[in-house]
């Protein structure tokens, strides 16, 4: 399990984009959170129509589309690719400029878990 993690954490840190794709969860959460601290844009890529996935935390609150990459209704493999041909497309400025968005809007999604807190999120002994 720790190799995994540092493999993820190496992908993650060495990459530009990363597609965030339905799959085994619903809301994609953890992939979301994993890309971003690493500072990796997040693309999503759904053959959904807008409005149904992602489920993205603060939607009132933080301008995910200042940042984040949507691609709609990718249900063939001609959409597909025309996604990764527009995800190669693009500047080195233009993903910085999403990734410092990224980074300004960060520490409004995230909580940091404090150190007198257990593993199930009570207060521990030492506290």
């Amino acid at each position: 399990p720790d190799f995994n993690a540092m493999l993820f954490q190496s992908v993650y840190r060495h990459s530009d984009v990363c597609l965030m794709l339905p799959g085994d969860n619903a809301d994609g959460a953890k992939r979301l959170w994993d890309d971003m601290t690493q500072g990796c844009v997040p693309a999503f890529a759904s053959a959904f129509r807008p409005g149904v996935w992602p489920v993205l935390p603060f939607p009132k609150d933080i301008p995910w589309g200042a940042f984040a990459l949507f691609f709609w209704s990718v249900n063939t493999t001609a959409a597909a690719l025309d996604v990764l041909l527009t995800i190669q497309g693009l500047s080195a400025r233009f993903l910085q400029k999403r990734r410092r968005e990224m980074q300004r809007w960060l520490p409004e999604i995230t909580v940091e878990r404090s150190p007198s807190c257990n593993v199930e999120g009570q207060p521990s002994a030492r506290s």
